[in-house]
């Protein structure tokens, strides 16, 4: 199966939020880009759920998984 492809997202964060990024990074063998998308991935859901589910958002992750 073909590798999906990515779309690049730019943010900006805290000096604090970026330091403990790179060290958990470092410290777990994975990329920064890969610890972002799996911790939004957890979060959007359970926060904002009930928009998701009003405007049939989840749709838009089906496909990914």
């Amino acid at each position: 199966m073909a590798k999906k492809k990515k779309t690049e997202l730019r943010l900006y964060i805290t000096p604090g939020l970026d330091k403990l990024l790179k060290t958990l990074s470092g410290l777990s063998d994975q990329p920064v880009s890969s610890i972002v998308e799996d911790t939004l991935r957890e979060s959007l859901p359970h926060k904002y759920q009930e928009l998701i589910d009003i405007h049939n958002l989840g749709l838009l992750l089906e496909d990914e998984e």
